[in-house]
């Protein structure tokens, strides 16, 4: 019975690993053509880039220089036309009145304050925590 059951345990640890053999094997092929096909679309859409920028610079080169005139003269007149806008000096700020109203005002004279009662407070107050008396802790 021993040799019977060594033996199948045998057989299904061989047949795991062909499966797990296999498995890798067909694995790699599928892994291998996914990259060769990831390498003829990079490649594809590279040539097509390389197209398309040809395409590009082709129509670039082709393309006629503007003609500026126009436009270089009608800003030429609006340039004109601003600067013949004069604005008038103004005349210097008088702020004398301002100041004048400013010094004439008058801060209002605050009776001293009696602090003495307050005072008293704070010396009884302090008098009472220095007379408390905490026991030492253990």
């Amino acid at each position: 019975m021993f040799f019977l059951s060594a033996k199948l345990a045998l057989l299904l640890l061989v047949a795991a690993l062909l499966g797990g053999l296999c498995a890798w094997w067909l694995a790699q092929r599928r892994f291998e053509r996914h990259m060769a096909d990831v390498a003829r679309e990079h490649q594809r859409r590279q040539d097509e880039w390389a197209q398309w920028q040809q395409l590009v610079d082709r129509r670039l080169a082709a393309a006629a220089e503007p003609d500026w005139t126009p436009l270089l003269q009608r800003l030429g007149a609006v340039e004109k036309a601003i600067n013949g806008i004069r604005l008038p000096t103004p005349e210097p700020t008088n702020l004398r009145p301002v100041m004048d109203a400013v010094a004439s005002i008058r801060q209002p004279r605050v009776p001293a304050a009696d602090l003495q009662p307050m005072m008293t407070g704070l010396m009884e107050l302090q008098r009472a925590v220095a007379a408390l008396r905490v026991p030492p802790a253990n």
